[in-house]
């Protein structure tokens, strides 16, 4: 209980639980491990300060990494097969990616609800939503931004690169593209049907 933890060389395979791994209050790091086959998010990480590195997500129902008040460092990750966001930061965390590989999501990369997500070096390739997103579902948070350099689209079509609703932004390869109206619920129903 808020107790540091390191976990490394580890699989988690074929859960059906809510989340295969939730870390809460703690610092922690996740290095060199596998998450598959998973009934909902793969890792979800609530209040905490961590690490994940080289690690792979693949055939996640839904989020690869899902953040919630945190801080949270990522290097070197591989996303295949994923139900929704590769990584989604929420309700006013902190996250700087670098070196992130996804074929195969809903969303590549969201920012929603007061966070800011900082990611270079990233590939997306079989988008089927939006590559990225910031926007707000918690109005008590705000808006969402998202500074991208170095970035691969692979054959997602241009409007599927950047999905931005209004107060939120994301600066991609140093071009700023501030949002414009989207019905968050709307869309959250949409995909969902």
């Amino acid at each position: 209980h808020r107790s540091p933890v390191r976990i490394s060389h580890t699989r988690f395979l074929g859960t059906r639980a809510e989340d295969a791994l939730n870390i809460i209050r703690a610092a922690f790091e996740l290095v060199d491990c596998e998450f598959a086959d998973t009934a909902s998010d793969a890792f979800d990480g609530d209040f905490t300060v961590g690490l994940v590195e080289r690690c792979v997500f693949r055939n996640v129902a839904a989020d690869g990494i899902d953040i919630s008040g945190s801080d949270l460092t990522v290097r070197d990750v591989w996303f295949y097969n994923l139900g929704d966001k590769a990584l989604s930061v929420g309700e006013a965390s902190r996250m700087v990616a670098e070196n992130v590989f996804v074929d195969t999501a809903d969303f590549g990369m969201a920012s929603k609800d007061g966070s800011y997500l900082e990611a270079s070096q990233v590939t997306l390739r079989n988008i089927e939503i939006a590559a990225l997103a910031a926007f707000t579902k918690k109005p008590a948070y705000g808006p969402a931004t998202m500074i991208v350099n170095g970035i691969d689209f692979g054959d997602t079509p241009p409007e599927q690169h950047a999905l931005v609703q209004t107060g939120s932004y994301i600066d991609l390869d140093g071009q700023r593209i501030w949002g414009w109206d989207v019905d968050v619920d709307a869309l959250y129903e949409k995909w969902r049907e």
